[in-house]
């Protein structure tokens, strides 16, 4: 299993939605920064069809979905948010079943690994560690490590120039 096709020499990882179901913990902080705001609060199913662009989109969707979204209230939501999160990152989240598994194979024949993640630097870290998997990755590409984020080839193609290897030479694994 751990056996890369020739040609390949690293593998590259996505976080959320691939390695780990975080929306436990992005549920809590937007119940928290909801009801701190005065707003109701939303479902976790709710709050799971809002993930997928960004702390500032998912901010911006809970506040538009209980009434207005302004500039000014949502640069505000999202310092709370972020508050929040920072107290509840890793708590709730659960790594997918066989990650941990699949990480150790690829470890233990030597492959390379990173995690290249459109998160903020200052939870992948935390939330890398909490969950326990942060030693497997040599390389950790954060969503505010380079101007870009992915989709833009720009955080890949960092992660495999500190991996010292090509970009033909990584696989990425991403779920979307």
């Amino acid at each position: 299993m751990a056996a890369l096709k020739p040609g390949l020499r690293a593998v590259l990882f996505d976080l959320d939605g691939t390695l780990l179901d975080s929306i436990p913990d992005l549920a809590e902080a937007c119940h928290r920064m909801m009801v701190e705001l005065g707003r109701p609060p939303h479902d976790i199913e709710v709050i799971r069809s809002f993930v997928g662009k960004g702390m500032i989109n998912l901010v911006r969707r809970c506040l538009a979905e209980s009434g207005s979204a302004e500039a000014a209230e949502v640069d505000a939501a999202v310092d709370v948010f972020r508050r929040h999160y920072a107290v509840v990152n890793g708590e709730r989240t659960v790594i997918y079943p066989g990650v941990v598994e699949a990480l150790a194979a690829f470890e233990a024949a030597g492959v390379p690994m990173a995690c290249v993640t459109n998160k903020p630097g200052a939870f992948t870290g935390p939330l890398l560690a909490r969950t326990g998997i942060d030693r497997f990755f040599a390389v950790t590409v954060s969503g505010d490590t380079l101007p870009e984020k992915k989709p833009h080839p720009a955080p890949l193609i960092h992660a495999c120039e500190l991996l010292g290897v090509g970009v033909a030479e990584a696989l990425m694994v991403g779920d979307s």
